[in-house]
């Protein structure tokens, strides 16, 4: 999920879900507290995930295609050498 903060105020793509940075440290608190191995939030991202998980590899190469081949954010590769 993501979490509103200043490094995500400069995101100029759709963050669905967004939380405010001291919701989403309650629930890892909460999440520490009870020992929890695995945390994921917000349900609705967590959802997605376990849900894509059973799609086809097909069906889910051609859902993220436009995201693949347009991503939201600059991504810059450094060459070694």
């Amino acid at each position: 999920g993501f979490v509103r903060t200043p490094m995500t105020e400069s995101n100029r793509f759709e963050m669905p879900w967004e939380m405010e940075a001291d919701d989403a440290a309650e629930r890892i608190v909460t999440a520490l507290r009870k020992r929890a191995k695995v945390f994921r939030f917000p349900w609705q991202t967590s959802w997605l995930v376990r849900f894509s998980s059973w799609l086809p590899d097909r069906l889910l190469a051609r859902a993220m295609r436009r995201y693949n081949e347009d991503p939201p954010m600059n991504v810059i590769t450094k060459k070694a050498g």
